[in-house]
């Protein structure tokens, strides 16, 4: 049995590997499947009805609305200037007056329509392009660098004492960033009872190694008895801590505002908070559907601001111009300790840094009411021990009229609370207080704390 889970730890001439191929391929696969899960959405005629309730159009479908586009404009036009020859002939009645006004009122929300339906259309088809061509892609082949033999064998002899089976082993170069792109993928199974934890397994590779090594987010918690391929990268300078603390608005069940933490294996940490007009199920919906996109965006490789933008085009050009919920997003790098605030009509954030406060601001729109959405992200470095609070709109109201966020920044300044759950309670405690025990909306307070790994 052993023989036969070491069977596969072969390499190709020219240090090509399976495992490295499969690896590619199946990101790539991820990649295009969200881009036409995406395209699905689009596809889909608001309020689920049209062609194919819900279904992606295209194809005939593309041509057919196309055509309908025109035909309209043509009946359109063709409309007002009879009206307009018929009134220059003396026949039949002219179009003058509240009608001509109705007609150009018609025909501009008919060619809205129609643009916006185009809009969605083309972007729709662009995405089942792109959608295509990463699956193309997707069969390529991969090389890699292989591990010295010495160290190879180390790892394939001190993984089989504890019991844990290798197969293939790879190293990926990390090429200009060698530490935010390096990466040991190893081909692994077990027969204990209950699997091993994946963690145990970076510890173990980090002291043969030499290198702080933890697993990709993206792979299971534990090696289990049928064979898998695990990835682990070089461990970034900083790690994330998160809080949260949040109350339903008065009278509803669920709340308008959700919230995401989205973490690549570049070492990027975006945290979401988004806020539904209104409140209730239709305001959760459209928030939820906010973040939605934009971690399909964030997880095919899109920057945090581009993903964004994206999301606001397609809330428009799905006729979604009613859900105008708002955007906060906060980008992190693990690596450098960067971090980027992009908002779209988001309340203010504030950085903690000991006992000094920055609030961070932008003054944006929220999404789906103009195009095209342009965000200035606001950047800031931080250190060991930084933390993040980002909250709802719903917060800060509560704190009262003028000077609101001022009091907040103060009260942040004055805590001394390092655990991030006890913080988000605590600013959710003063909203509260302020607002006398009433929740006059949705409110959700999100605290990240920022901790070096070599403390």
């Amino acid at each position: 049995m052993l023989g036969s889970r070491e069977r596969g730890a072969h390499r190709s001439a020219g240090g090509e590997s399976r495992v490295l191929s499969d690896y590619g391929r199946d990101r790539l696969l991820t990649y295009a499947e969200s881009f036409l899960e995406l395209a699905k959405s689009l596809g889909e005629e608001p309020g689920g009805s049209g062609q194919g309730q819900g279904e992606p159009v295209q194809g005939e479908a593309w041509g057919r609305q196309q055509g309908d586009r025109q035909g309209l404009e043509e009946s359109v036009q063709g409309e007002a200037w009879g009206g307009r020859q018929g009134e220059r002939q003396g026949q039949g009645e002219p179009v003058q007056g509240q009608a001509w006004e109705n007609l150009q009122e018609e025909r501009e929300a008919l060619w809205e329509a129609s643009r916006f339906r185009e809009n969605r259309l083309v972007l729709c088809h662009h995405l089942e392009e792109m959608s295509r061509i990463m699956h193309r892609a997707a069969w390529e082949a991969y090389r890699l660098r292989p591990l010295p033999e010495k160290l190879h064998r180390q790892i394939v002899r001190a993984l089989r004492s504890e019991r844990l089976y290798v197969g293939e082993l790879f190293y990926i170069d990390g090429g200009e960033e060698p530490a935010r792109g390096e990466r040991v993928g190893i081909g692994l199974c077990t027969d204990r009872q209950g699997g091993v934890p994946l963690r145990e397994v970076g510890d173990m590779l980090s002291a043969l190694t030499g290198r702080e090594l933890v697993p990709s987010a993206a792979c299971p918690s534990k090696v289990e008895q049928e064979t898998r391929e695990y990835l682990f990268y070089r461990a970034p300078r900083f790690t994330v801590f998160p809080g949260f603390a949040r109350a339903v608005k008065e009278g509803e069940r669920v709340s308008g505002d959700n919230y995401s933490l989205v973490e690549s294996d570049q070492g990027i940490l975006t945290a979401l908070l988004s806020d539904g007009m209104g409140s209730g199920e239709k305001a959760s919906q459209d928030s939820g559907k906010v973040l939605d996109l934009m971690e399909k965006l964030l997880e095919a490789g899109y920057d945090a601001a581009a993903a964004a933008e994206l999301v606001n085009s397609a809330l428009m050009a799905m006729g979604e111009q009613h859900n105008m919920s708002t955007l906060d997003v906060c980008s992190l790098d693990l690596y450098s300790g960067m971090c980027r605030f992009c908002k779209a009509g988001a309340a203010a954030s504030f950085l903690k840094s000991g006992s000094y406060v920055e609030q961070i601001a932008a003054p944006h729109l929220p999404l789906g009411i103009l195009l095209p959405l342009r965000m200035e992200p606001v950047t800031r470095e931080l250190i060991d021990g930084d933390y993040l609070i980002l909250v709802s709109d719903g917060v800060l109201d509560a704190l009262g009229e003028g000077g609101y966020e001022e009091m907040l920044r103060r009260f942040v300044g004055d805590l001394r609370e390092s655990n991030p759950g006890e913080m988000a309670a605590k600013v959710l405690q003063l909203a509260l207080g302020a607002g006398r025990g009433r929740v006059a909306d949705d409110m959700t307070v999100m605290v990240l704390g920022v901790f070096s790994r070599e403390r």
